[in-house]
């Protein structure tokens, strides 16, 4: 099998090339986006997604900027990405440029916030020979409040979910040949293979390339999306070909709980409603601040389920004797829509 690691950078640099299992990892295989006639590999260009950002370098935070990889805001002040997007970083930057987390749906144009990174962070284990372990965070200067949250998976994805569409967003270039990185794309592929770190999708045509590594692979459930993995090789010689691999979030919770204080399981309740678990609400929680007060307890346990009665504010918890049927309709729901 070819595992092919996609070079992210792409906007001013002319088209990214193969670099291989021995070359240098600065911003891989990427998500997708839709394209709408010409757009990212049979994507389309999307709006959507606030929460999904640019991973850029430029001069200043007004730009101009060269998007590299993509991640996405899994708590104030952290994204997730991939490791092989946080090494090499020397060669992706010009001289004198910093590096920022962008978002809106347009480097190049419309910009709606630009932050710098604090630090980088790729998982201690990652290898850039086998990308095992390819996943990573970025902390940023300042945190960013008014961007919503990626709802992160926490069930385990297992060959139950072969066959469920996956939604892959990114900001990279629309086929291998191209310099088009930059503008926010979403495309759909079902999941056609599972092992124990790695999701695998694949779909005639579409899929990843160059620039969309670290973006996310959603699932859509009937409470919205929620974040299965992240973007990270493809297997095959082009963009155009092949399946493509995301390292499955669900296998990493408790690495990212050694850095980030709170992590979103489920989606926030509708504005003007409490956060009853019975609405499908909770974090995975660290012991330390949660980013919405009030809305969660504290987890000795990062691997506990939310749902357990342990984790509910007495405030607003549901009866200690129907605790378990509010589970079993969390459970049940939010598989709803994927057929799951």
């Amino acid at each position: 099998m070819w595992l092919t690691v996609w070079l992210g950078v792409s906007l001013a640099w002319g088209p990214a090339e193969d670099v291989g299992a021995g070359g240098v990892d600065t911003g891989g295989f990427a998500t997708p986006g839709e394209d709408m006639l010409d757009n990212i590999v049979n994507g389309e260009m999307t709006s959507a997604f606030p929460e999904v950002a640019s991973l850029a370098s430029g001069p200043a935070e007004t730009g101009p900027f060269t998007s590299f990889c993509t991640g996405s805001l899994v708590h104030p002040s952290w994204i997730v990405t991939a490791a092989h997007c946080l090494v090499g970083l020397d060669q992706v930057a010009a001289p004198g440029d910093r590096l920022w987390v962008v978002f809106g749906s347009d480097v190049s144009g419309g910009v709606v916030k630009a932050v710098e990174w604090a630090e980088s962070i790729p998982h201690e284990q990652y290898n850039g020979q086998s990308l095992a372990n390819d996943i990573g965070l970025v902390q940023l200067v300042r945190p960013v409040n008014d961007v919503d949250l990626v709802v992160v998976n926490d069930e385990p994805v297992d060959s139950f979910w072969i066959g469920t569409p996956l939604t892959f967003v990114g900001f990279g270039v629309t086929g291998t040949s191209r310099n088009d990185a930059g503008t926010k794309r979403r495309v759909d592929n079902p999941v056609v293979s599972v092992d124990g770190s790695i999701v695998y999708a694949e779909s005639p045509d579409s899929g990843t390339c160059f620039g969309d590594s670290g973006g996310p692979s959603f699932e859509s459930t009937d409470q919205g999306y929620e974040q299965v993995g992240v973007t990270s090789f493809g297997k095959g010689r082009t963009c155009e070909s092949g399946a493509h691999g995301h390292t499955r979030l669900d296998s990493y919770l408790d690495w990212l709980g050694t850095y980030v204080p709170t992590l979103l399981t489920e989606p926030p309740p509708p504005p003007n409603q409490g956060g009853n678990l019975d609405e499908g609400f909770g974090f995975l929680d660290w012991g330390v601040e949660d980013p919405v007060q009030g809305l969660s307890g504290e987890w000795s346990d990062p691997g506990e389920l939310i749902g357990e009665p342990t984790g509910c504010n007495s405030s607003s918890g549901v009866p200690g004797g129907l605790w378990w049927l509010a589970l079993l309709l969390a459970v049940r729901s939010r598989h709803g829509a994927s057929g799951s």
